[in-house]
């Protein structure tokens, strides 16, 4: 099968000599990730990877010593490490070791061909998991691999998306030779649980895609040794998980559902989950009953999470953490989300004190995930929620994260409200805002949501032989998406200026039809785009195109993305009008999820816009590689965040008057949100 390669249409084209390169480095991580859970077709990756020893070539791997390889390798030979066709599970202490020790090896390559070359090694012997989690997370910090577009995870591991049926359905298509489109139902539509009505959501491919790659991104094991900058690290673990929690909430809130409910250590689960899904290996997903207890699992104890959470509470309201030192560390105004989101991430490296605050974040994934097999007594496979690619499809992960946002809500909560000087911007007034739809038959300030049909490949679901892999066989899926549309932005200054334009939206009304005050709405308001734009002398018109949006990336079907065969564009020299710059633009909220659900009679939202002063708020990069875009959730690889706002300002602190609050820069506007066109199968 012809490898195909996938350049992002960036709006940048690489100079001629970088091109070649780029294209073959592309083609290379495709070729390795290629059918990664069946046996090595490509004769050049299995020669490679027979053949080479990284013992051999130690002295081409940076700062690890020989001993150092020698023993991992050695390892990896005798077979003590996860075998091939088990399940990796990132949450196990072990296995992510083993992890680790293989991303170090790929992470400290000096060249790409000792990467390259280290890669083919391991896709052999190693266990497939750690193979796809330690090259995605090295291809992602690798200076000469930055802008290599990793492949799309249903492609890696499809079963995690689709049901039985469709991989029955797989089968039959390879056998018969027949390209085939296959229809699939949301994968646990068929549960009669109203958490399901948002399963739309958290079933949603992309969205998954989004936090597993934002944890490669932040892996909370992630070393201070490797040199790589993560600015504000802790803040943005904040940022992307409260936005992600507060966007489901608006989707129950679409749904008639009330708020989530946070887990309790001692209390029963209330939902159930089944995910209906399965590993390569053919085990099945395991599912959860309702009103399941937590239990401890192994020495993590029930007790020992909840020490741990009363102590990261204690800290909050006394407004210092304890070091490693028993040294006091001031959660300040400015770095104190930064330490607290740390603390809770859990890193070993990165928490002021790992062993007396502990890591809540990883604990919820563990107990929830082991909760109807605490004693691994059935040895059931790892759940949902111990899967990055998949741990956003359970929703009570989403009430364990509300544990983990009600922390960061108590925090801030301690901070003093902005000051009307911190909020102005001198001499600029919003003075209109509107929001239009890109169809003719649109009314301003009512945006639009449908279902649509969107077809992914699973050709990889099966092993199969090099003739069954040229047919194609794709599962047609349901997803939420909306109407383009635009923002159009009137806006007063005094003086030519550059400005940083700030658009959020939050629900008018809460689930029981009351109207919200603004201080209600600041946590429930979700950033919708963020960027900088000239102010001229007197009155500007900003538009904004919803795609433009700094926030998300593209999905499966409008991605701009041009897929190109390998083969035919190295032999033809030819070079594609577009590659990928930057390696953050992988990694973003999905566009087609922009907009809530709302409802077919329409949902009332407030549209918020803050204009701030760019000059005060840029922060300039302490490397080469300077910026003024801002890239949501995820941000800069190894550069500043340029904002020095807080993230979320100006709805990240309390709101004890809106007069005082509610500036010339700042303005809103009334929107209605409907969903029209339900797609039946």
């Amino acid at each position: 099968m012809k490898l195909l390669l996938v350049l992002c249409l960036c709006g940048l084209a690489f100079a001629r000599p970088d091109y070649q390169s780029q294209v073959e480095k592309q083609a290379s991580i495709l070729q390795l990730l290629d059918r990664v859970q069946q046996p090595i077709i490509d004769e050049k990756v299995k020669e490679i990877g027979h053949s080479y020893k990284p013992v051999l070539y130690y002295n081409n791997y940076k700062q690890l010593s020989r001993q150092h390889i020698e023993k991992f390798v050695e390892k990896v030979h005798r077979q003590q490490t996860l075998p091939r066709q088990k399940i990796f599970n990132l949450f196990n202490d072990k296995q992510r070791q083993e992890a680790i020790a293989l991303f170090e090896l790929l992470y400290y390559a000096q060249d790409f061909e000792t990467f390259y070359k280290t890669a083919a090694w391991a896709r052999v012997r190693v266990n497939e998991g750690q193979f796809v989690y330690a090259v995605s997370v090295a291809v992602l910090h690798r200076q000469d691999t930055r802008g290599v577009v990793l492949p799309p995870l249903h492609k890696i591991y499809p079963s995690f998306f689709v049901n039985k049926h469709v991989i029955r359905e797989v089968y039959k298509a390879k056998i018969n030779m027949t390209p085939t489109v296959i229809p699939m139902a949301i994968t646990t539509s068929q549960v009669r649980h109203p958490d399901q009505r948002v399963a739309y959501f958290t079933d949603d491919i992309s969205l998954n895609t989004h936090v597993a790659h934002w944890n490669y991104l932040h892996a909370f094991w992630f070393k201070q040794t490797y040199n790589v900058m993560k600015d504000r690290q802790g803040e943005k673990f904040f940022q992307m998980h409260h936005n992600l929690l507060t966007r489901y909430e608006l989707e129950r809130l679409s749904n008639d559902l009330p708020p989530v409910s946070k887990i309790h250590l001692y209390k029963p689960i209330k939902s159930g989950f089944a995910p209906h899904a399965t590993y390569a290996n053919g085990l099945d997903f395991p599912s959860r009953p309702e009103h399941m207890q937590l239990q401890s699992v192994g020495n993590l104890t029930l007790e020992t999470v909840d020490e741990w959470y009363r102590r990261v509470v204690d800290a909050v309201d006394a407004g210092y953490v304890l070091t490693k030192e028993q040294q006091k560390k001031e959660l300040d105004h400015t770095t104190g989300i930064n330490v607290l989101g740390k603390m809770l991430q859990g890193g070993q490296q990165t928490s002021p004190n790992p062993r007396y605050y502990g890591h809540l974040q990883r604990a919820g994934h563990v107990l929830i995930g082991k909760v109807t097999d605490p004693k691994n007594k059935y040895e059931q496979a790892p759940a949902v929620v111990e899967q990055i690619e998949t741990s956003a499809r359970d929703p009570a992960m989403y009430g364990y994260w509300k544990v983990i946002d009600q922390i960061f809500l108590r925090y801030k909560n301690t901070l003093p409200p902005y000051t009307r000087s911190q909020l102005v911007n001198s001499g600029v007034q919003v003075e209109a805002i509107k929001v239009i739809g890109e169809s003719r038959a649109s009314t301003p300030n009512t945006l639009i949501t449908h279902m649509e049909h969107v077809d992914i490949d699973v050709s990889n679901a099966v092993v199969m032989s090099e003739q069954q892999a040229t047919i194609d066989v794709k599962a047609r899926v349901q997803r939420l998406t909306h109407e383009p549309f635009k923002y159009v932005i009137t806006v007063k200054s005094r003086e030519q200026k550059k400005a940083v334009v700030r658009i959020f939206l939050a629900p008018k009304y809460n689930w029981l039809g009351e109207k919200l005050a603004i201080d209600q709405q600041r946590w429930m308001a979700v950033e919708m785009d963020k960027f900088v734009t000239e102010l001229n002398q007197g009155t500007t018109i900003i538009k904004r195109a919803s795609h433009q949006s700094a926030v998300t990336v593209t999905g499966t079907k409008e991605q701009l993305q041009t897929v190109y065969d390998v083969e035919s564009v190295l032999k033809r020299q030819q070079q594609p009008l577009y590659v990928n710059k930057q390696v953050h633009q992988q990694c973003g909220y999905p566009q087609h999820l922009l907009l809530p659900k709302g409802k077919p009679q329409g949902m009332s939202y407030k549209l918020y816009v803050v204009v701030t002063d760019h000059e005060q708020d840029y922060v300039p990069s302490e490397t080469a590689q300077e910026t003024e875009q801002y890239y949501g959730y995820c941000g800069h690889a190894e550069v500043k965040y340029p904002d020095n706002k807080p993230l979320g300002y100006p709805f990240d602190r309390r709101i004890v008057d809106e007069d005082q609050f509610v500036t010339p820069n700042m303005q809103a506007v009334d929107v209605v949100i409907k969903h029209v066109r339900p797609v039946a199968y």
